[in-house]
């Protein structure tokens, strides 16, 4: 059976592009080709492991899909596209024809359309098809001769999926059902809402017992009333879910599979792209590969997590280790006895699951030299003594001078927490090292510990070959090899404290780590484990609300636009509606696809002319806030204390800003109505307790003010003047009190937008000015404030020769593309690190603001405790009776927090809830 190889190519690229942002590859011009490189990799291996008779690389189109049509929202939070995945992507696109291989793309379709037509062109030909791709969704189109292979996220070679498998994992009998999963189970990344509730198990299990969705709507009775409500409440959302996970199996693909057969290589061509991206050992494989000489071909791992210099690393059974494990009393004795006094000592626990109030830790590992480890497990339902293990670990724990060293350390701490046990060392966290060291990295300890240590630990999926990880049950894996897995991940996080710690110091980075990241730690850890209280009936009031003003809205639509049949929710009913039917703009704007493009930055041109345009886009607000915050909060209280414990991240966001998840605090909205009350659902959890909300005012503008050493800014600042009202009126030659609020809003809008490197034509989109008014007013306000652009041109001189900039504590940004040779990408970097030093200065500020806040309440002994923190913003659950203290420390600390040519100004809001004080 000859063998037709579908190659999704943006999936790999982008997958390439993430594994590298740790250390990209880059050629002697600056150019970014890790993406690219990836992506051969990975092809490379595929063609020889499979050896494909025939070969078909698919791509999206530019400007997106009929999906985009269907619904608004799909994909709408995606951030642009890579600098290093485009270039990769126009590369591949350039390269793969002159080696011979067919590629495919068609506007309106995307890669996954042109796989599922190629699959339902030539399966029933009988050839073996095998799709390449990352992407579950294609698993909807498995079949006895269709497979789908990815690349390892972990170890060597690709994983396949056959249909069978699928079948088994989620008792399904036919692969189309899939889709009925998906459309249930939903899609983050892309936008596609789902059935509020129902995750990736709930939906298995619902359409394996009924069928499809179709059935669950003539089986509601036997639902649960969750299930149920949500089925009647979500209808026409499901069917539209449906229709976008669905992969089309109509596009435009030849129908003569002689056209996916490789041609000859164009040899001396490819060889010019090849040089051009400094490939050497690829190009040469490729070529042999391509050309028949497979054999000679020795592949990499498509596991491309972090690249290493010599492409190969060491695994365990490489290294002369020592790994015990202790169970006994004798056993545990004489590994407390040999730690004794380590001054290092790093820790790693294996646990029942990820949540610190449900699950607890089944195991620890400990080691304080190298190569040598132990495991201990921890069963508190057999062990008798359980009890005194404990005990022990908090006692061996306690040393406030011991240096204890983890990976991710504060889900360890957390987890130990949950059992009585706390870390009372100084924390290094060596995920937090290497976010230090490399910020738009992967942080990984697989990633970390290949990349420094030239090591590749144990996989997770090694404990239980042939079992997904996510459903291996350690209690069933033997002690033996899960002492080995376990004790590895103590070791090898003992071994990158070593080498990260030395490279930190090197960077004059150990500062701002031991006073500020490290500290945050606990700080961190504390406000996870509180959580924070919510009133899920405010939820529920809301949502009856905002159901109800959407059938408000969307009769106020219909009857505008005289169709009572519109479906509100297709962009492509809705544009024909606004500029056919109604005809508020004979050269409206259409996408690439040929529709009309009816985005909100679009829309927002014709809301205050045409009622009918702001009427949508309140009706489109609406719906976000229903699906997004209002039908989603619930789901997110823990059963156990009955508050929401968010994530809050350090090492994410590569500005340093903290970022959040599960859920994601800092995207509450805050600016409407409807923002505010879901903030109200947000309480005190003391009964007479009070939410305190302390907001720096205009840091970032301060501290441009600082690093600028901007005289006239500065003044304003130590006058205590509006500064908005004071730029209008310098730019303008006005005194401040003749100022209009319309001239206010520009200059804040061009205070701001410096800051972000904001150039003519943004304001201008702004302001609603022309360009050339817009290009004035920042030329103005920068020759009336010369240290601003002074600040700018060095800051870009600095990042050209350094390749990074960084703030004020030194945390560096790295910016690999400080000298693309393109205009467009180098201009995009060069307004990036103009803002990165500022926003990152802001974000260690308030890092350290909360350091020295907790520390404060604890010394004295509060109760209140911090809960949220949203960018400039601090969110803390005040106990009945300490308000003054508390209010009086936190704007002590927050404004004393650095010292800087300008005053930090901090205003505090107290109340019931989050809406009333945000």
């Amino acid at each position: 059976m000859e063998t037709l190889l579908i190659v999704d190519a943006y999936a790999l690229l982008y997958r390439a592009h993430f594994a590298f942002l740790q250390r990209p590859l880059l050629t002697a011009d600056g150019r970014n080709t890790s993406a690219a490189f990836g992506f051969l990799r990975s092809f490379l291996e595929c063609v020889v492991e499979e050896k494909p008779g025939y070969i078909a690389v698919v791509f999206d189109p530019k400007g997106g899909s009929f999906r985009n049509q269907l619904s608004a929202d799909y994909k709408a939070d995606r951030p642009p596209t890579p600098d290093a995945v485009r270039y990769g992507a126009e590369k591949i696109g350039e390269l793969l024809p002159l080696l011979g291989i067919k590629t495919l793309v068609e506007p309106g379709f995307e890669a996954d359309d042109l796989a599922g037509s190629l699959v339902q062109q030539f399966a029933p030909q009988g050839y073996r098809i095998v799709l390449f791709t990352p992407d579950k969704d294609y698993q909807q189109l498995l079949a006895d001769n269709v497979e789908m292979v990815k690349p390892r996220r972990t170890g060597k070679g690709v994983e396949r999926v056959t249909l069978a498998m699928l079948q088994e994992k989620y008792g399904i009998e036919r692969a189309e059902q899939f889709v009925d999963i998906l459309a249930l189970w939903g899609d983050a990344a892309d936008n596609v809402p789902g059935l509020p509730g129902v995750g990736e198990k709930t939906a298995a299990a619902l359409i394996a017992k009924y069928g499809g969705i179709d059935r669950l709507y003539g089986n509601t009775g036997k639902l649960t009333p969750k299930v149920a409500k949500g089925l009647a409440e979500c209808a026409q959302q499901l069917k539209v879910a449906r229709e976008l996970v669905t992969i089309r199996r109509d596009a435009p693909v030849p129908n003569d599979i002689r056209e996916l057969k490789p041609t000859p290589v164009n040899r001396a061509a490819a060889q010019t792209i090849f040089d051009e991206l400094e490939f050497k050992v690829v190009a040469k494989d490729l070529l042999k590969a391509l050309e028949g000489d497979a054999t000679s071909v020795a592949t990499q791992p498509a596991e491309l997590d972090v690249p290493t210099a010599g492409g190969t690393t060491a695994r365990l059974a490489d290294r002369p280790h020592t790994y015990r494990l202790v169970v006994t009393e004798p056993e545990w004795q004489a590994m407390l006895q040999e730690i004794g006094e380590a001054g290092v000592l790093a820790i790693d626990t294996e646990t029942s699951g990820l949540n610190p109030h449900q699950d607890h830790p089944v195991g620890v590992s400990l080691c304080c030299r190298p190569w040598q480890a132990w495991y201990a497990p921890l069963d508190r339902e057999h062990d008798p003594l359980y009890g005194q293990k404990i005990a022990w670990l908090n006692t061996l724990l306690a040393n406030p001078a011991r240096c204890i060293v983890g990976h991710n350390i504060k889900f360890d701490l957390l987890m130990l927490r949950s059992v009585g046990v706390e870390l009372r060392g100084t924390l290094y966290d060596t995920m937090i090292l290497h976010y230090l060291l490399a910020p738009d990295a992967g942080h990984s300890l697989d990633a970390v510990a290949q990349k420094e240590l030239e090591y590749t630990p144990i996989p997770f999926e090694a404990l239980q070959p042939g079992v997904k990880a996510n459903e291996i049950d350690l209690a069933t894996v033997p002690l033996d090899r899960l002492t080995e897995y376990a004790a590895e991940d103590a070791d090898i996080a003992l071994q990158l404290y070593h080498t990260l710690w030395d490279q930190v110091q090197k960077q004059k980075l150990d500062w701002l780590y031991s006073q500020v990241e490290g500290p945050l730690i606990r700080v961190l850890a504390d406000m996870e484990w509180a959580g924070v209280a919510i009133v899920p009936q405010r939820l529920e009031e809301l949502g009856t609300t905002l159901k109800a003003q959407l059938e408000v809205l969307s009769q106020q639509i219909r009857t505008a636009v005289v169709n009572p049949g519109l479906n509100i929710d297709s962009p492509l009913q809705v544009g024909k509606a606004l500029f056919e039917q109604l005809n508020i703009n004979p050269k409206a704007k259409r996408t690439k696809t040929g529709q009309y493009n009816t985005s909100e930055l679009e829309l927002a041109k014709y809301a205050k002319e045409f009622p009918v345009v702001q009427t949508l886009l309140d009706y489109r607000e609406a719906r976000k806030l229903l699906n997004t915050y209002v039908a989603a909060l619930p789901a997110l209280i823990d059963p156990h204390t009955h508050r929401i414990h968010a994530l809050f991240n350090q090492a994410v966001a590569g500005t340093g800003r903290l970022s959040s998840s599960h859920p994601n605090m800092q995207n509450i909205p805050v600016r409407n109505d409807y923002g505010k009350q879901i903030r109200r659902a947000f309480v005190t959890s003391f009964e007479g307790g009070e939410l305190l909300s302390a907001d720096y005012s205009q840091i970032e503008l301060r501290v441009m003010a600082h690093v600028a050493n901007n005289e006239n800014m500065i003044a304003a600042f130590r006058e205590g003047a509006d500064i908005h009202r004071a730029t209008a009126a310098r730019i303008l030659g006005l005194p401040p009190e003749e100022v209009t609020p319309a001239q206010r809003e520009s200059a804040k809008r061009v205070n701001f937008g410096v800051v972000y490197g904001i150039s003519g034509y943004g304001l201008s989109q702004q302001l609603g000015i022309p360009v050339a008014e817009a290009n004035s007013f920042i030329r103005s306000y920068l020759d009336h404030y010369p240290g601003i652009e002074d600040y700018m041109r060095s800051t870009i001189e600095f990042a050209r020769k350094n390749g990074y900039v960084q703030t004020i504590w030194g945390r560096r940004r790295w910016l690999p593309d400080i000298n693309s040779p393109s205009p467009v990408i180098r201009g995009a970097v060069e307004r990036h690190a103009i803002n990165a030093p500022i926003q990152g200065t802001a974000a260690d500020i308030i890092k350290r603001a909360m350091v020295n806040i907790a520390d404060e309440i604890r010394s004295r002994k509060l109760r209140s405790t911090l809960i949220i923190q949203v960018h400039d913003e601090l969110i803390l659950d005040v106990y009945p009776g300490e308000m003054d203290a508390v209010r009086s420390l936190v704007v002590n600390r927050m404004e004393q927090a650095i010292e800087l040519n300008v005053p930090l100004v901090v205003d505090v809001a107290v109340g019931k809830d989050w809406g009333t004080i945000g």
